[in-house]
């Protein structure tokens, strides 16, 4: 057969072509055409190299790998030991090992062997318990054949033509060295191997193989005839042959499953047999055999194809290829086909060791898969993959994981359960009550487990028959079932990894009476009794005691100013139905209205909460009771006058006031206003009241008249002040509009003069009147200008005014006049004043005297009114006939005060006069 490297090289010269290179399905016209030119030898050679193509790799078959986690850096002699190191989490490990000299160190897949005189050692770093750990044998004799792979050491030694075997591994799972040996007696151990998991060994007549199960941490023993020369263990499986006419072929696996070998034979001498990735494939004569192991199945597969006569019989992956002088053929096998004329199928599949315990422990994971070539580990618990093929796994948390191996993007999932111990737990109804009377139930589990928590749980009534499992808590609502008498309620809790508990269960009586309801007796109470105790009844005696919390509440009352908050719990024995309880009362000086404290209940046991309860507080202080204010009015129209009475609080208490009408102002008793007398009732709480006084309506245009009221005594009330009112009568009729006066005076030079218009009194409504400045002595458009237009009174205003403009000349002339007429009122009647005049006086003229006086002295005293700035004189006369100067006097703003200071005044007349200069 050729090597792999020339197999390559021919297969690519037959893909290559002019056209560049061709998918593997190309290659047997290429083949087929190459026949006719080369002999049938060649012609297989090819065959099976365009077999390589189209077959899948991997490996197949059970494995068994103790292999260390860590590769030992440094095995080596240094004066009588064996130094050892390994880097554990960068962290650097040694020891030293005394021993004799050595010169066979095998230090392979972290486990190191050596012999050291009489003595052979094995050595390995463990990292899961941090440690270096050893074991040794006897080397009686010499041995030359020290094998080290896969965490496996073997040895032989003779001695006296006496041969033996040994083999170590460390057990990874137990942490210790496990070794087993093999006398073989006169015979010779042929050909020793450590290879893929298995030691083995032949000798004149026997073959022997040996294997350590990690699930039983025992070494497996196998054997069969020989002699042969062709022994192999690959990938696990261990395949040779015997010769001569009454040989064959033998083939043989480990299952872990069942703890033994599992082989097949074939009677018929080969000279081609292969052994490869879980495949065994020969040819006799004319039959080529193909055989694998499924582990699935836990059985041998086999297949006997009469193709003819072949002497390029391989494997290549997992597919069996060769060829006849006529025909090419490959056989593959997959799980649900068997062998066929097809590749080989792939199947993910392994076997745990002692899967189900609590942790921390270690798992061992075998690998039996078919048809794989990469590896890779989810251990189901939040650690790093591994891409061992059959790697070890410490769990060191409870739990329940899901391993899963992913082979060539198949998987396979196995369970491993690191918590095997149920929780326990206990169940109360109630607290523990004895005795329900409601079928609404508070169950009380309580669970403990050694993974620390305990995940969820379910119940039943009476019999098992379950309710879906929920969340752990230490309190759940459940109904009981219907009908009295003792009724179980049953539990079971569940862990994480889902260890189910036994059944837990409680009990409980279910009695039907109908159940009391508890109320209190609602009380009145003056707010000085200082504290009261208040009764709390039962409709009705029950069998059993029976409990109620309570607490004060805030009604209209405030705890801590009208009362003391308080809350407890109130019992009543069985076959009672009155309980008290006390409640204290706080007196306060203010006045106020009757207010509640409110009696809550709640938490009752073996009993109905009825309402809440009322206590009332009787309010024992006096209020006031007076008018709100000294003074009401109202329309004579309106038919009555309506009078305000308040207090000076709420009150809890029915308040009564007498009151009667009385004459005090204008209004007058049978014509304005009836008198009246009578009381006035304030129910409790209320603060206000009215009284009503009938009215009577004329058509006069009169002001506003008046009259009073009194409060002379109150029941449950003091009279406070104001205790008098007065009540004004508001005329309703309209009123008169007139000028303020029949004629206003002005210099000429005054500018403007301001006309003033009254209304004869207040009205409730806006009035209007026209007015008109035309007409008189006066000229318009020279002395003044005209002017015509409205006066708008607003509710209540009784004052308007108008503006007339007068023009000033420099002729001294008579006093002129200007007449004002009000004409066309709105809601008002003219009054006698509708017309006046304005009297425009010149100021060319000297000034006149206005008023004028003889003090108690004697003395002249005049008021000058003349215009502003003027300069004039003052005279004075005894006959009308000589006027003699007094004195000279300015008019700085219009008017000017003079007196004559001669003293005394001369007897007879004494006239005065004005002058200009």
């Amino acid at each position: 057969m050729p090597s792999p490297r020339s197999a390559t090289d021919v297969c690519f010269r037959i893909d290559r072509g002019a056209r560049g290179l061709r998918p593997a399905t190309a290659l047997v016209p290429a083949v087929r055409f190459l026949a006719s030119i080369l002999s049938s030898r060649n012609l297989g050679r090819l065959l099976g190299v365009a077999a390589c193509c189209l077959g899948t790799g991997g490996v197949r078959g059970a494995f068994i790998d103790a292999s260390a986690p860590q590769v030992i850096d440094q095995a080596q002699y240094a004066g009588n030991s064996v130094s050892l190191r390994v880097t554990d989490n960068g962290v650097v490990r040694a020891t030293s090992v005394p021993s004799a000299p050595t010169s066979d160190i095998a230090n392979s897949d972290g486990v190191v062997g050596w012999s050291g005189g009489a003595t052979l050692y094995c050595y390995t770093y463990d990292p899961y318990r941090v440690k270096w750990t050893g074991t040794s044998a006897p080397n009686v004799g010499s041995t030359s054949d020290l094998r080290s792979r896969q965490g496996m050491v073997a040895w032989s030694s003779r001695v006296a033509g006496v041969t033996t075997v040994y083999y170590y591994v460390y057990d990874w799972l137990r942490g210790s060295w496990v070794g087993g040996s093999l006398s073989l007696g006169l015979d010779t151990a042929l050909g020793l191997d450590v290879s893929d998991g298995v030691v083995t060994w032949s000798t004149a007549s026997v073959v022997y193989f040996r294997t350590f199960d990690p699930v039983r941490g025992v070494w497996a023993n196998g054997s069969g005839p020989g002699p042969t020369s062709d022994l192999t263990a690959v990938q696990g499986v261990v395949a040779w042959s015997v010769p001569g006419i009454s040989g064959g072929v033998l083939y043989s696996v480990y299952d872990p499953r069942t703890g033994g070998w599992k082989g097949g034979s074939k009677a018929g001498p080969t000279f081609d047999l292969h052994n490869l990735n879980g495949v065994v494939a020969w040819s006799v004569g004319p039959l080529v055999s193909v055989r694998t192991f499924d582990p699935a199945a836990g059985a041998w597969k086999e297949q006997d194809v009469p193709s003819g006569n072949t002497t390029d019989l391989n494997i290549f992956g997992a597919t069996v290829q060769w060829s006849t002088s006529t025909a090419q053929f490959f056989r593959g096998y997959t799980p649900t086909g068997g062998w066929g004329a097809h590749t080989a199928a792939v199947l993910p599949f392994f076997v745990t060791s002692g899967a189900t315990n609590n942790a921390p422990f270690m798992v061992a994971f075998v690998d039996m898969s078919l048809g794989g070539s990469s590896w890779s580990w989810d251990f189901g618990d939040g650690s790093a993959a591994s891409t061992r093929r059959s790697p070890f796994h410490s769990y060191t948390t409870f739990g329940r994981y899901n391993a899963t191996l992913n082979l060539n993007g198949g998987t396979a999932s196995r369970p491993v359960i690191t918590d095997i111990t149920p929780p326990t737990g206990t169940l109360r109804i109630n607290g523990g009550d004895a005795i329900t009377t409601n079928v609404a139930v508070t169950l009380h589990p309580v669970a403990a487990d050694n993974s620390g928590g305990v995940a969820t749980m379910r119940f039943a009534n009476d019999t098992p028959a379950w309710t879906v499992w929920e969340p752990y808590a230490t309190n759940r609502a459940w109904t009981l079932s219907a009908g009295g008498g003792t009724k179980k309620v049953l539990t079971q809790f569940r862990d994480a990894a889902l260890n189910t508990s036994a059944v837990v269960e409680a009990s409980i009586q279910y009695d039907t009476t109908l159940l009391p309801t508890v109320r209190l007796i609602d009380t009145n109470v003056t707010e000085a009794i200082g504290s009261v105790t208040l009764t709390v009844n039962l409709d009705h005696p029950f069998n059993l005691p029976v409990s109620v919390r309570y607490a004060t509440a805030d009604g209209t009352a405030t705890a801590g100013l009208d009362y003391v908050a308080t809350n407890g719990l109130i019992v009543f024995p069985a076959r009672a139905t009155n309980a008290n309880i006390r409640l204290a009362i706080k007196q306060d000086s203010g006045v106020e209205i009757n207010e509640t404290v409110l009696i809550e209940f709640s938490s009752p046991t073996n009993a109905v909460l009825g309402p809440t309860g009322v206590v009332t507080i009787l309010d024992d202080e006096a209020a006031s009771v007076f008018f709100a204010t000294n003074s009401f009015s109202a329309l004579e129209g309106s038919g009555v006058a309506q009078v305000i009475l308040r207090t000076s609080a709420p009150s809890g208490q029915k308040i009564s006031v007498r009151y009667h009408t009385f004459t005090n102002g204008t209004a007058q008793a049978g014509s304005d206003f009836t008198n009246v007398t009578g009381v006035a009732i304030f129910a409790p709480g209320e603060t206000t009241q009215v009284i009503s006084i009938p009215l009577h309506d004329d058509l006069l245009d009169e002001l506003s008249e008046s009259f009073g009221l009194v409060l002379d005594g109150a029941t449950n009330a003091v009279v406070g002040v104001p205790a008098e009112a007065t009540v004004t009568i508001l005329d309703d009729d309209n009123p008169l509009v007139f000028f303020s006066a029949s004629t206003y005076e002005a210099f000429e030079n005054a500018g403007v003069v301001t006309v003033s218009v009254w209304l004869s009194k207040r009205f409730g409504q806006d009035v209007a009147v026209d007015y008109t400045a035309l007409g008189g002595s006066a000229t318009p458009g020279s002395d003044y200008v005209p002017v015509t237009g409205t006066l708008q009174f607003l509710a209540g205003q009784t004052n308007k005014s108008f503006f007339v403009t007068l023009f000033n000349d420099m002729a001294a002339e008579p006093d002129e006049t200007i007449h004002l007429v009000l004409s066309s009122p709105f809601r008002a009647s003219l009054g006698a004043r509708a017309e006046a005049e304005i009297r425009v006086l010149d100021d060319e003229r000297p000034p006149r005297f206005v008023t004028a006086v003889v003090d108690g002295a004697g003395r002249f005293k005049a008021t000058v009114r003349g215009a502003a700035g003027q300069k004039f004189k003052v005279e004075y006369s005894a006959n009308w006939g000589q006027w003699l100067p007094l004195t000279t006097l300015t008019n700085g703003t219009g008017t000017v005060e003079f007196t004559d200071s001669t003293l005394p005044l001369p007897n007879g007349p004494r006239y005065y006069r004005t002058a200009l200069p």
